[in-house]
């Protein structure tokens, strides 16, 4: 279909009557001629103009209206196209009922994106190229889903989306990624305003939001991700690619599942996470790692001023994992987290710094490391102030720190490991497994667990100058 400059002319064609939907008050062709093209089939092409919706039903467009294709819509609004949809609803459609393209507006205000199924991308709204769409006043995307990605919304290239106004995404499948939202290309995606992403699914990752490419998304304002479902990777959010993730002003991430790893947020690839600003993610659930947030690859983490708190790991990293060339920086707190194997806290195969005052406390581990499990050949530093402390190795070694052969612990600068317990093994404070290529530095440390010893000789430099031998540990019951 080929859209050109003149303004659409009103029609309210008869195909609409003949699928049960009905336009009010608007300008809309399915011919138009122009400068624009529009690759997808679709159903009505607003071209130009500035437009409204108002009360107005797209419902039950089915088979026959349009060639069935992956990005078939009903709506398409392309070009320079301004339109406002207000108490409006779109539902109960097989192709994708609104796509918005090229540099065209849409504002939806209390309308209703609902119950559309969809083969391809896609099950509620499209938004490509330098689009833009801002979605509130309470309104939904909610039961709509795509046989591949995207069962809320699909956005691309270089679009922009602002959910706001306590509008939701909800309830949304798709049998790839992004339950909810799948955002890919270099577009900028925001939620704030106390909106929602809630009740979404994936057959694979980011059963809220998947995010690609080199895409920022942001959520602020108290805005929230909860009870989404993957069953790979993020169960509320993934992030891939070099893509942004920005969460700020008391957001919050919690009671969302994974099946596979980080069962509130996953960040791999090159992808980068930065949590600030009494952000919360809680309550949820990784069958297998990483509990609250996996980082993978050479992808970077920074939390700050935030918790990481109640969540669940079925085998290791309660709170987060951390693996690969990845970066996790702390200066907040991971607590009340568990892991059945190792790693309450945290379980380390990566990089990680905890400072500014952080703390690591209250996690428990049903194997080893209560607070941290340090896999060879990584490395941790905890300084400035940080603590860990009140941690619980129910069933190995070392209730603070598990240190395993070939990795690297610098405590320092006033830092404190105080307060662990370990039920088996050796270690209630720090478990080293000590061989060529371990370092444990404890320079500047002010309390090493004392009631329990290390599990082998360790030189322990207090002073920076004289070492200490401390002698071998012991069981820890």
């Amino acid at each position: 279909m080929r859209c050109t400059g003149p303004q659409p002319t009103i029609a309210l064609a008869p195909t609409l009557a003949a699928h049960k939907s009905n336009f009010t008050g608007v300008a809309i062709t399915n011919s138009c001629e122009g400068n624009y093209t529009v690759t997808m089939p679709c159903l009505f092409a607003i071209c130009s103009g500035t437009l409204e919706l108002k009360s107005s039903r797209v419902s039950w467009v089915r088979a026959g209206a349009i060639p069935i294709d992956e990005m078939s819509s009903i709506v398409c609004v392309v070009g320079d196209s301004r339109v406002t949809v207000r108490n409006s609803r779109f539902s109960w459609n097989i192709f994708t009922p609104l796509a918005v393209r090229q540099r065209a507006e849409v504002v939806l205000h209390a309308s209703n994106i609902s119950h559309n199924g969809v083969e391809g991308h896609a099950g509620g709204i499209y938004v490509d190229g330098r689009a833009r769409v801002w979605i509130g006043g309470g309104s939904r995307v909610n039961g709509n889903s795509a046989t591949e990605f995207g069962g809320g919304l699909f956005v691309d290239e270089n679009a922009t989306v602002s959910i706001r106004g306590g509008s939701s995404v909800y309830n949304n499948s798709a049998e790839a990624s992004g339950g909810g939202l799948h955002i890919t290309g270099n577009p900028t995606v925001t939620l704030t305003d106390g909106s929602s992403v809630f009740d979404n699914s994936a057959a694979a990752s980011g059963g809220g939001m998947f995010v690609d490419g080199t895409a920022t998304v942001t959520l602020s304002g108290g805005s929230s991700v909860y009870n989404n479902t993957a069953a790979e990777r993020g169960g509320g959010l993934s992030a891939a690619g070099t893509a942004m993730l920005v969460l700020t002003d008391g957001s919050t991430v919690h009671s969302n599942t994974a099946h596979m790893y980080g069962g509130g947020l996953n960040v791999q690839d090159y992808a980068f996470a930065r949590l600030s600003g009494n952000i919360s993610v809680y309550d949820n659930t990784a069958t297998e790692v990483g509990g609250g947030l996996s980082v993978w690859d050479n992808a970077r983490l920074v939390l700050s001023a935030s918790s990481v708190h109640s969540n669940n790991a079925g085998t290791y990293g309660g709170g987060l994992v951390v693996e690969g060339s990845a970066l996790i920086t702390i200066r907040s707190s991971v607590h009340g987290n568990t892991a059945n194997y190792s790693g309450g806290g945290l379980d380390v195969r990566g990089r990680v710094i905890v400072t500014g005052g952080s703390s690591v406390h209250h996690n428990v581990a049903g194997l080893s490391g209560g607070g941290l499990n340090v896999k060879a050949g990584t490395n941790v530093l905890v300084t400035d102030g940080s603590s860990v402390h009140s941690n619980v190795a129910n069933g190995g070694s070392g209730g603070g720190l598990n240190i395993e052969l070939g990795a690297r612990v610098i405590i320092r600068r006033r830092s404190t490991v105080l307060h662990n317990t370990c039920a088996g093994g050796a270690g209630g404070g720090v478990a080293v497994a000590f061989a060529d290529g371990t370092e444990f530095d404890a320079r500047g440390i002010v309390v090493v667990e004392h009631r329990l010893p290390f599990t082998a000789t360790v030189a322990v430099d207090k002073e920076g100058s004289s070492k200490t031998e401390l002698e071998h540990g012991r069981p820890c019951s």
